[in-house]
C-alpha cells in the first residue's frame, strides 16, 4: 500500500474535496466529501476547536472512553466512483477493522495523527498530478492523461482563525437555502429548485452522505408543502 498525507481542502463549484498526496512523490488523490466532513477536516487542519463538539469529536471521545485508538486508515477500493475505506483500531491489544467512508476516516485520522494508506491499484486508477497551465490556473491531470480541469487554488486552507470562521460560514451558507429567497421565487423557479435539490439528494445518497440527504429531503418537503 502507498502512504498518503493530507495536504489540502478545496471548494470547487460547491463541491468539497480533500486532497491526499503520496509521501514518496507528487501523486495526488482528490476525494469528494460532504459539508460536515469538510468542516471537521478544516478544524483539524487549522488545529482549532469548535465551541461545541462535532460528530467526529464525539466519536473520538467514545473511542477514548473504551481505550481504543485509530492506528491507521486504509483506502481499499473504488467502485462506481465511490471510495471505500477501513478504520484500523487498536483496543485492548486487539486490532479491529471497521468499514468506513474515507471522509469520516480522514477526519478521525487527523485527530489521532494516524497514517493514511491507499491500495496502489486504487491510486493508479484515481490518482494524478496537479499542474499549472499557461494561464496560471492549476488543474488536475489523471495518470492516464485524461485531464480534468478543476481550476484549483491549491493553497492549503484554513490557515488561521479568521480563515477558519469564514470557511465554516461559507460551507454552511452554501449548503442551506435562504427561506426568504424561497418565498420570493416564482412557480417555475420553485419547481427548478426542487428538481435541483432532488438531484443533490440522490447524489448524497449515492455517496452515503445520509445526514446531508436528510436535510435536503426536509427542504424539499417544505417547498412542496408551500406550493400546494
Amino acid at each position: 500500500m502507498v502512504e498518503m498525507k493530507i495536504v489540502n481542502l478545496t471548494d470547487q463549484n460547491n463541491q468539497r474535496m480533500v486532497w491526499l498526496q503520496s509521501v514518496e512523490d507528487d501523486t495526488m488523490l482528490p476525494i469528494l466529501i460532504g459539508d460536515a466532513e469538510a468542516i471537521a477536516i478544516s478544524v483539524e487542519l487549522a488545529d482549532k476547536q469548535m465551541v461545541r463538539p462535532l460528530t467526529h469529536d464525539l466519536l473520538k471521545t467514545i473511542l477514548d472512553r473504551f481505550d481504543a485508538t485509530v492506528k491507521r486508515i486504509n483506502i481499499v477500493d473504488l467502485k462506481d466512483e465511490i471510495f471505500y475505506a477501513e478504520l484500523i483500531l487498536k483496543c485492548n491489544e486487539r486490532e479491529i477493522r471497521i468499514d468506513a467512508r474515507p471522509s469520516d476516516s480522514i477526519a478521525l485520522a487527523l485527530k489521532y495523527d494516524a497514517p493514511v494508506f491507499i491500495e496502489e491499484e486504487v491510486l493508479n486508477i484515481a490518482g494524478g498530478r496537479v499542474k499549472t497551465g499557461k494561464t496560471g490556473i492549476s488543474y488536475f491531470e489523471k495518470m492516464d492523461d485524461d485531464g480534468l480541469d478543476l481550476g484549483l487554488d491549491i493553497d492549503i486552507f484554513p490557515v488561521d482563525e479568521a480563515d477558519l470562521e469564514e470557511a465554516v460560514r461559507d460551507l454552511i451558507d452554501t449548503s442551506t437555502i435562504d427561506e426568504e429567497e424561497i418565498e420570493e421565487e416564482r412557480p417555475g423557479e420553485a419547481v427548478a429548485r426542487v428538481t435541483f435539490l432532488k438531484q443533490q439528494m440522490d447524489q448524497a445518497i449515492k455517496e452515503e452522505r445520509y445526514e446531508d440527504a436528510g436535510q435536503l429531503r426536509d427542504q424539499i418537503d417544505r417547498m412542496e408543502e408551500e406550493s400546494e
